[in-house]
């Protein structure tokens, strides 16, 4: 079974400050924080990484890594970084025939700054989407975040068998009115919390209030991660709140929820239960985040699944 995944992907280029050369600065509120270099001076950067990137790569990379072929169907440009790309992504055996070189765009890239544990991401991203899709009501496909004109290519996709949705910046900004038909087509929605919130509209301090309110859209099975508070997932049938891996030791997180959603998705369709998929995915994402990029840490699906056996997260049912 070949995935058939659709999204945007990037360069990564991760850029470290020294404690000493820049400056936090944060209210009683330490969410509302600002990072301040000096303002005309040239700043020394500590470490330098480039990787490849962005919701589709990660997801195609990490599917594959959990034994799942699947197809990436996207846009790069005719450039150093499009070539990159590509070249890793058939290293990783991901099959890119589909992956379209555009001659007069560049390719999507982002700067990360790494200081003090956290990240500031600057990105790039070509505006204009025009992907050629033939999917097939045969087709599982993979669904992520794309720039403008997205929504032709996300009705492209209504008719498949199994539509896995996980929306970007843009999509999430536009509100679930703008995605009526691609969340009630959704076998699959994958959010974190925030997104979740501003998706809807809403705020929830009840996660199994927010879980209702996603399945309300008509998707049929949703997960919502929650950062260092762990994650919630449920059907109609089924809810679940899972914890996180403590003994992880973070070094960036870029990527980790990307990692979590190819465990996740790989562990369902495989036949495993929710409960299960959640641990894989909070492990997978553990595993990155102990790595430089969205990808060094990517598990290969035996090597998951052992560690799943020896896990110490707990899953549990809070459908009461």
């Amino acid at each position: 079974m070949d995935i058939h995944v659709l999204g945007d992907v990037t360069i990564d280029n991760f850029i470290f400050i020294d404690h000493n050369d820049a400056v936090l600065n944060c209210r009683l509120n330490t969410d509302n924080c600002t990072l301040s270099v000096k303002y005309g001076e040239k700043t020394p950067v500590k470490e330098l990484y480039h990787s490849i990137g962005g919701n589709a790569a990660n997801v195609a990379v990490g599917l594959t890594r959990c034994g799942l072929s699947n197809k990436l169907y996207t846009e790069v440009g005719a450039d150093v970084a499009g070539q990159q790309l590509i070249d890793t992504l058939k290293k990783e055996g991901v099959n890119v025939s589909q992956v379209e070189v555009v001659s007069k765009r560049a390719t999507n890239q982002s700067y990360i700054i790494l200081y003090l544990g956290e990240r500031t991401i600057f990105s790039y991203h070509e505006p204009d989407q025009k992907l050629a899709i033939n999917i097939k009501d045969s087709d599982t496909v993979y669904l992520t975040s794309l720039g403008k004109g997205w929504q032709e290519v996300y009705e492209s996709v209504l008719n498949s068998k199994l539509l896995i949705y996980q929306p970007g910046t843009i999509q999430i900004r536009a509100g679930w009115r703008q995605s009526k038909a691609i969340l009630a087509k959704s076998g699959i929605l994958i959010l974190n919390y925030t997104e979740a919130e501003s998706l809807l509209g809403k705020t929830y301090s009840n996660g199994k209030d927010l879980l209702n309110a996603l399945l309300n859209t008509g998707a049929k099975e949703v997960v919502v991660t929650k950062g260092k508070a762990g994650s919630l997932a449920a059907n109609q049938y089924e809810f679940y709140e899972a914890g996180v891996w403590h003994e992880a030791i973070k070094k960036e997180s870029t990527g980790s929820g990307d990692a979590y959603t190819s465990a996740y998705v790989a562990s369902r369709l495989k036949g495993l239960g929710i409960d299960v998929a959640m641990q894989a995915g909070t492990l997978n994402a553990g595993y990155v985040m102990q790595e430089i990029g969205a990808q060094a840490g990517l598990q290969r699906w035996d090597e998951l699944m052992k560690a799943v056996k020896s896990s110490k997260i707990t899953v549990k049912n809070i459908n009461d």
